[in-house]
């Protein structure tokens, strides 16, 4: 998987005023009032990339939690966690995205978060076994976090508009 730079915490995070100019830009933003409250869920073996993404999305605003085991994940939704969008690997050692797409499908609709697959395989639903299931799209690695924002923010608006 291709891990994207992004600055790191360093000395100069407790004294903005002694950062360098560059450095200024890249502190924690507060969260963006348009994503209040929305959750998402980021199912990922590779603990770097679901880090990173989890970096990404915080400071878009949005609560993010993460896991790399599908099972845990399925444990949260069923007792009660709301997740109004995962991005799914299908890729995992415990239990892959494709079942766990098919273990949501067993669920009632307005419990189901929207899915984003986000594989690094370049097969298609059918072949990897979940073709019948709802997703919204598939992101391949290694993707820009500009294609993230923007996809992440296509999923939500959607989801509100279905209500």
């Amino acid at each position: 998987a291709r891990i994207w730079p992004l600055p790191l915490p360093s000395a100069h995070a407790e004294n903005p005023a002694s950062m360098p100019n560059s450095a200024k830009n890249n502190t924690r933003r507060e969260p963006k009032e348009e994503t209040p409250g929305r959750s998402i869920l980021i199912l990922d073996d590779e603990e770097a990339l679901r880090s990173l993404l989890r970096t990404f999305l915080e400071r878009d605003g949005y609560d993010v939690v993460e896991t790399d085991d599908g099972a845990e994940a399925m444990a949260m939704i069923l007792a009660g966690r709301d997740f109004d969008l995962a991005l799914v690997d299908l890729v995992m050692p415990k239990m892959t995205g494709s079942e766990f797409m098919h273990r949501l499908q067993e669920l009632p609709v307005l419990r189901r978060p929207t899915v984003i697959v986000v594989t690094g395989k370049i097969t298609s639903p059918e072949q990897d076994g979940y073709a019948d299931c709802d997703f919204l799209t598939i992101m391949r690695k290694p993707f820009h976090h500009k294609e993230l924002a923007r996809e992440v923010k296509q999923a939500i608006e959607m989801r509100e508009r279905a209500g």
